[in-house]
């Protein structure tokens, strides 16, 4: 038994709960109250319970969730945001940064060409002097695109409404979040907004079949009125409630969330009707905007005012001020209180506000922008002659062009996307839930985690390999095996002592070729196999980093084959039809390194594999992380090595292939994660179209880390220039060990095995242990209370006295056992034991 396996079966005896017992010999079929082999299998594959389930949704720096199997299962929904990677992030924000650029340049144009002889008509009105431009809508090609557009718009807002209110009312109302719930509220607001009576209405004139009447103008009063509430409550509602959400870190919203709120949006509401059917004058639904409009029309003809609607208009815009102030006050706060909590443990919250606040500010930003120069850039004629005829004072734009309502789609479109559940995979998720694609690991839909130690379980490590968590002691063993391949076959390795903390192993060989002098290490541990490939040491190592030629990855990978020692996987035969396949381009002195030890790694990880099945751990600092890239890559088509049965995990590597490479690795090989100190400027070669692979995990000297970070969880970082020096092997280690003691180490700091730190690597880690020793407690302290008082109840962990209670208290209130009630979980968990059991007497 592993130190591991045997550290398990002890907290199980002192929690009273079995973590890895041996069952006695059991007959399946004939065990009393069970139902035979299969129905246990069919158990076994219900997702609704498993073992290796914690509680590190609440508390990922507690120890207690670690060791124990909890039976009260906190059931968690997430949404796409939360899920996706940094790379789809960065792509939505890129098409919507597209998207924009493209509408507010067709908009400037569109401004420019109103102010010239082919758009204006200078007519007169009675009781003024001279004559006055307006905007001349005739019958041509463009008038009809920019009209047909509007009610593209419309359209395409009430259909993304009606679809995305049917598909979360599809949910379980405990699978709702609140913020969702405000999305279809915005969504429906915005559709209001984009009603296409105006468009209609001149389509009509252009055709010549409007015929005015009465309630002409009261019906366009009434539908303007729909209109400036929809979108004037959205916009304060939505903004407001979100940014002050994200700051409330546990718990339901209170009914006193929502009342500040409503009242202002309600008196926001107020004034503007009050504006339209008393004052007499239409205010813009963007804030501001009808301030600066009556200046404009005020300075440009001197009518169409009273003191009553110069001073409506003041009080307006004190609110609107004071409104936005709120607002930014409620951002500024969120980002305060965010600041001083842990971000792995809030990392949801994080990642939902910077892609909130970036959304929200440049959609708000551009829309404002644009609708302050429909307002005073164009003839402001249509105003004059609206106010002669209707008798109402425009202070807003009459017309604003057809891509502005396409960017308020646009901007209702990625708050929902990226507020859908998390199992909406492509197109058919915006209506159903869908299964998870066959090529993805299974928790790739679960946010990213982070998690202090590894957790022992009933199936062992093989199950226990997920693509979205990061386990802080996986990492810091697999750093002192790529430490310690430099060691290896040295004097330095005669008198240092390997810690087997973690597991047992045995140093199973060295391989190694002189003409490439490319080395790596094979250990033999009781429930993995570990590979580790050493780094740039030597001259030939440099020459092999400098190669950075393209050469086509099909003609290095998978290894040429020698049928009696390596196995063709052929249900990887798809790769090789895969157009990514022939379009993969590596780095060509990797490639070589990589190639000239290959095939006697594989016959020997190939023996070791047969002999006992464990997944294989791989990896390597600097150019031996870019040979674990390519070796786990030649495991995956060579011997066929499951998704779940690789790790790879890479310290300081450089760029490997192109982008063809990256997607199709990543498709194979998804758990893969790629350590990187934030000044290391190794990570960052070879330039040109180079792109890494796998997830990264950024680390920097001021003792943050991000996990697979986009460009909003990142602050501009004020550090220490890029430079090669935090490349070394001892930068990583105070950087890692840094983080550790910052965050929690209080509780738990994971083995780093001996290794010799100068006083020049010290002296760039300074701030990291001044801070921690500064602070007095981790940062994990920070923000939720961590004493157990305050923890709820259903995430307490049972020993055996509570487990007998709870039984009891369950079955007296309820006469009967639910599916998810703990009785009902506390069988489930005895025939999964009993089913393993049995698959080892099977086999």
């Amino acid at each position: 038994m592993s130190l591991r396996e045997s550290n398990g079966a002890e907290r199980g005896a002192t929690d009273g709960v079995v973590v890895n017992a041996k069952l006695p010999d059991v007959d399946g079929d004939k065990l009393e109250g069970f139902t035979g082999l299969e129905q246990l299998q069919k158990e076994h594959e219900d997702e609704k319970f498993s073992v290796n389930d914690s509680d590190d949704d609440f508390d990922q720096f507690g120890a207690e969730e670690e060791t124990a199997v909890s039976l009260m299962l906190n059931h968690k929904s997430f949404t796409k945001l939360e899920t996706i990677s940094a790379r789809e992030i960065s792509l939505l924000l890129t098409i919507d940064n597209i998207i924009y650029l493209i509408c507010t340049l067709y908009c400037v144009g569109l401004i420019i060409a109103y102010n010239t002889d082919h758009f204006k008509q200078y007519v007169e009105f009675a009781g003024y002097d001279g004559k006055v431009a307006i905007i001349q809508f005739d019958e041509s090609e463009w008038q009809y695109f920019e009209l047909s557009l509007k009610i593209v718009s419309f359209s395409l807002a009430v259909i993304l409404a009606i679809v995305y209110t049917v598909r979360l009312m599809r949910q379980a109302p405990k699978d709702r979040t609140s913020e969702q719930m405000w999305v279809i509220f915005l969504a429906w607001a915005v559709a209001t907004y984009l009603i296409p009576y105006d468009p209609i209405v001149k389509l009509l004139i252009i055709d010549g079949k409007y015929e005015a009447d009465a309630l002409a103008e009261l019906r366009s009063g009434i539908i303007y009125s729909v209109q400036l509430a929809a979108f004037s409550t959205a916009t304060v509602f939505y903004a407001w409630t979100t940014a002050h959400s994200y700051r409330l870190l546990k718990g339901r919203l209170p009914y006193a969330f929502y009342v500040p709120k409503l009242c202002l949006a309600l008196t926001y509401l107020l004034m503007q009707v009050v504006a339209r059917y008393v004052v007499r004058i239409e205010v813009s639904p963007v804030p501001l905007i009808t301030f600066f409009s009556m200046i404009h029309l005020i300075r440009v003809y001197g009518v169409g005012y009273t003191d009553t609607s110069v001073t409506f208009v003041m009080a307006l815009t004190v609110l609107e001020i004071w409104t936005f102030m709120w607002i930014v006050r409620e951002v500024y706060v969120t980002k305060r209180v965010l600041q001083g909590t842990t971000y792995m443990r809030f990392r949801t919250k994080q990642i939902g506000f910077r892609f909130f606040l970036y959304n929200s500010l440049v959609f708000y930003t551009v829309f404002w922008i644009l609708m302050l120069l429909f307002a005073v850039a164009i003839p402001p004629g249509t105003n004059l002659a609206r106010y002669v005829f209707f008798d109402v004072f425009p202070y807003r734009s009459i017309y604003v062009a057809a891509p502005m309502d396409f960017l308020s789609v646009v901007y209702v479109a990625t708050e929902a996307y990226v507020k859908l559940p998390a199992d909406a995979f492509g197109w058919k998720g915006w209506f159903v839930s869908q299964p998870l694609p066959k090529e993805r690991v299974g928790d790739e839909f679960k946010p990213m985690t982070y998690k202090k130690r590894e957790t022992a379980s009933f199936s062992g490590v093989f199950e226990d390999l997920g693509s979205n968590c990061f386990t802080m002691q996986t990492h810091t063993l697999m750093f002192n095996f790529a430490w310690y391949v430099y060691y290896h076959g040295t004097k330095k390795a005669e008198n240092f002592k390997l810690k087997k903390d973690v597991f047992e192993f045995d140093i199973h060989k060295m391989i190694s070729n002189k003409d490439t002098d490319t080395h790596v290490l094979v250990v033999d541990g009781t429930d993995r196999i570990v590979v580790a490939f050493r780094g740039t040491t030597s001259a030939q190592n440099l020459r092999t980093d400098i190669a950075i030629k393209f050469i086509r990855a099909d003609a290095v990978l998978p290894t040429a084959r020698d049928e009696e020692h390596i196995g063709f996987a052929e249900d990887s035969a798809w790769v090789y039809e895969s157009p990514l396949f022939g379009k993969a381009r590596v780095h060509q002195g990797f490639a070589e390194a990589y190639r000239s030890i290959a095939e006697p790694l594989l016959v020997s990880l190939k023996e070791l594999y047969l002999a006992k099945r464990r997944p294989i751990f791989l990896t390597g600092h600097s150019l031996g992380g870019c040979l674990a890239t390519l070796c786990s890559f030649d495991l995956s088509l060579s011997l066929g090595m499951g998704k779940r049965e690789m790790f790879v995990s890479t310290f300081g590597a450089p760029r490997t292939g192109n982008v063809h490479f990256r997607d199709l690795y990543n498709d194979l090989c998804p758990i893969h994660w790629r350590i990187v100190l934030a000044p290391d400027i190794v990570t960052k070669l070879p330039k040109f179209t180079y792109k890494h692979c796998g997830k990264k995990v950024l680390i920097t000297t001021g003792g943050e880390l991000f996990l697979d970070p986009n460009a909003l969880e990142l602050k501009i970082w004020h550090g220490d220039a890029s430079s090669v020096l935090y490349h070394r092997k001892a930068s990583y280690l105070l950087a890692m060990r840094g983080w550790c003691e910052l965050n929690h180490g209080d509780e738990y700091v994971p083995e780093f095995w001996p290794w010799p730190v100068s006083a020049d690597d010290s002296k760039r880690f300074e701030s990291i242990y001044q801070k921690s020793a500064s602070t007095g407690r981790s940062v994990s302290s920070i923000g939720v209370p961590r004493s157990k008082a305050a923890r709820p109840n259903h995430y307490k962990l049972l020993n055996r006295g509570d487990l007998v209670d709870k039984l009891d208290v369950s079955y007296s209130k309820t006469g009967v056992h639910d599916e998810m009630s703990p009785p009902m979980l506390w069988a489930r968990l005895t025939r999964r034991l009993l089913l393993s059991q049995l698959q080892a007497q099977e086999s």
